[in-house]
């Protein structure tokens, strides 16, 4: 197991420059360094003290080392920093984030999602409508080809729905379901209420904006002819099974659709490299397809979708596609959307927050 304690401090000084400007390290006078000693109550304290000092960014009232103190400290680790160059010693990089420094990163996340201007937001919010109708447009094409059984349709278009979330999480997109976890900013009181639900709102309006767009697109480029016109069909079958069950299934779906996606953006932010999220997110994206549930921003595209294809003819004889019209896609919506935010926000993101970062009562 690597940890802090087996890293020199110029790896961990290299490690934080690749995100931060500047550098301060904050240290705790130990009262007793004898082994197995249980922490003292004013080690305690001390770490309160400089949580508190880091959330507001004030660091005035501590004591600072002196001048030949930090020229010491500089020069250590200046000659560490030489000492590992002429060293053939690999020191083992954590592969991704530990679960304690992705809750701190989705706080920051969210304080930057709360803070982003109006326009901005809704244009990325677009642009996430569009990545996860671009999942959902190649999920209903290889739903079309009937030859395959239902177990493989359903993993297989699980994995090619998942391309609207590596866009996402990649490329940088504002999606809905994801914000979700911007509970875990709002618990901490990095940002308010009001703040939260007014991202949420432009979010969600620019996610449906984005896939209606997509809507478009794909009718105009007559994608839905292609396989002999099956995947028109398939479009208007996936949305007709979205309109034709109660309200409460709906809700519930939402529920655990969200708890996937979330886990998935949770992955998504604790690896490092493009490939560490994209395989980390496969499996959550696969099993939420495969299983059914309801993504309220995959149906913003497949619920217009299949609409469109009915009224131009298609799947007439598929059961229940008269009730796809605006008031079974606000049915639908209203649910899929209440249950993802149970899902995300309470299940998710204030579970993660209680173990993480809620501070222990005094």
């Amino acid at each position: 197991m690597c940890t802090t304690h087996s890293l020199p401090l110029s790896i961990l000084i290299e490690e934080i420059e690749q995100s931060c400007d500047d550098i301060f390290f904050i240290g705790i006078q130990p009262g007793d360094t004898e082994f197995y000693n249980p922490m003292s109550p004013e080690v305690f304290d001390a770490v309160d003290a400089v949580y508190d000092a880091v959330a507001a960014n004030d660091f005035s009232h501590f004591v600072r080392l002196g001048q030949e103190l930090q020229q010491r400290l500089s020069l250590v680790i200046r000659k560490e920093v030489i000492d590992m160059a002429d060293s053939k010693v690999e020191y083992p990089a954590p592969d991704c984030l530990a679960p304690a420094a992705i809750e701190a990163k989705t706080e920051a996340a969210g304080v930057t999602k709360a803070n982003l201007p109006v326009d901005k937001a809704f244009l990325l919010a677009m642009f996430a409508g569009a990545f996860i109708a671009f999942g959902g447009l190649f999920f209903t094409v290889f739903l079309s080809d009937s030859t395959l059984g239902w177990g493989a349709q359903r993993v297989v278009g699980g994995l090619c729905f998942c391309l609207g979330l590596v866009l996402v999480l990649v490329c940088g997109a504002e999606l809905f379901t994801g914000n979700s976890l911007m509970v875990c900013a709002l618990k901490s009181k990095k940002i308010t209420l009001v703040q939260m639900l007014k991202a949420w709102l432009v979010v969600w309006l620019g996610n449906f904006a984005g896939a209606l767009f997509i809507v478009f697109l794909v009718y105009m480029a007559g994608i839905y002819k292609l396989n002999g016109e099956a995947v028109a069909n398939s479009m208007v079958s996936v949305a007709a099974g979205k309109v034709t069950i109660d309200w409460l299934t709906i809700f519930f779906r939402g529920i655990l659709c969200n708890i996937f996606v979330c886990l998935a953006v949770w992955i998504g932010t604790a690896g490092k490299t493009v490939v560490d999220k994209v395989v980390g997110i496969l499996l959550p994206i696969a099993a939420f397809v495969a299983c059914g549930f309801e993504h309220c921003v995959a149906n913003m595209y497949f619920l217009p979708m299949g609409a469109v294809m009915h009224a131009c003819g298609y799947g007439a004889d598929v059961a229940g596609a008269d009730a796809l019209n605006a008031a079974g896609i606000a049915f639908n919506l209203s649910a899929a959307t209440l249950g993802n935010i149970v899902g995300g926000a309470v299940l998710v993101a204030l579970g993660y927050w209680f173990i993480y970062a809620k501070k222990s009562e005094a």
